[in-house]
């Protein structure tokens, strides 16, 4: 006897669709709220972490590391990763800056002059996302009040980031891991499912009186573009994997887009024509079909007379 595997929301979307399933209700503990409960955990588990390894340590600041934890940490292994990489990088850039302009001048110009090159270095480097931690490590360095040497916390703060990125790091990986590119997977499924629906609204409109929630299926078609985006731009920082999965899911994704761009110029042909009800232009399947979708039901359903055996939409 096999076991059955749970399916995913995509997978009970589809069945609904194709009236092999039915629908049912979510429940309490629904998915989003499981991975909300799983990272909240998570979270709490890396700070309390870092906290405890700092004690144990003696370091007297260990709240930065358990700060950079709580920052770092995300909802999946590859959006953490790039955090990390930026607070890192942000974190050294800015330990660098604020110690060498604390060497000379006096404050506030030495401080303003120590930002401005943390900026224009990050821009310079390409690392726009990690110019708001070096102002903050160098506002850290060079106005916070303590006792010894500048290179001294210069020094803690590194190894206070380096402490939380390492143990977020720890925890994304080794409880309850989420990749980036298993959501991506799904997340598309949803995508064309959503694309499908899209369709199917613009189709209405040219059967009849145009389908009232046109615009809410378009919001939600570029909803799931752009998270799915984040998704592959996470994806593709994480460390498993080999090259043959991100050349798929970035080639899954652009086709995406490009259905949706499709979609999207048609409502805006057909608002700006005036098409009557009823009629669809015969070049629209072959437009389908140049994204790349000759066999999608879009084109099965606007089939053209130099198309023997599809169907055709009623004029």
């Amino acid at each position: 006897m096999r076991l059955k595997a749970n399916k995913t929301w995509s997978q009970r979307q589809l069945a609904i669709k194709l009236r092999a399933g039915k629908a049912e209700a979510p429940g309490f503990l629904s998915w989003e709220r499981q991975r909300l409960l799983i990272h909240a955990a998570k979270t709490a588990l890396a700070a309390g972490l870092c906290w405890w390894i700092a004690a144990r340590f003696g370091l007297h600041d260990g709240y930065w590391g358990a700060i950079s934890a709580i920052i770092v940490l995300q909802s999946n292994m590859g959006a953490t990763v790039t955090a990390s990489r930026d607070r890192f990088l942000g974190t050294l850039i800015g330990t660098v800056l604020g110690f060498s302009f604390s060497l000379f001048g006096v404050l506030p110009w030495n401080y303003i002059l120590a930002v401005l090159a943390a900026v224009i270095v990050c821009g310079l480097l390409g690392l726009r996302s990690s110019s708001r931690l070096a102002g903050v490590t160098i506002t850290i360095i060079m106005l916070v009040h303590a006792s010894g040497p500048r290179w001294d916390l210069a020094l803690v703060r590194v190894v206070e980031v380096v402490l939380g990125i390492v143990v977020a790091l720890a925890v994304t990986t080794l409880v309850f891991p989420d990749r980036a590119r298993l959501r991506l997977r799904d997340g598309l499924s949803q995508e064309f499912l959503v694309l499908g629906a899209f369709f199917d609204a613009i189709l209405q409109g040219f059967r009849g009186a145009p389908a009232e929630n046109l615009p809410a299926l378009r919001d939600d078609a570029l909803a799931m573009l752009r998270g799915n985006n984040q998704l592959l731009e996470a994806a593709r920082n994480e460390p498993s994997g080999g090259p043959g999965w991100r050349e798929g899911l970035s080639t899954l994704s652009q086709f995406g887009r490009s259905i949706f761009d499709a979609l999207v110029a048609r409502v805006w042909v057909r608002a700006a024509t005036g098409a009557r009800p009823g009629a669809i232009d015969g070049r629209y399947p072959h437009r389908l079909q140049s994204c790349g979708w000759p066999h999608s039901r879009m084109a099965l359903q606007c089939g053209t007379a130099d198309e023997p055996g599809r169907r055709h939409c009623p004029a």
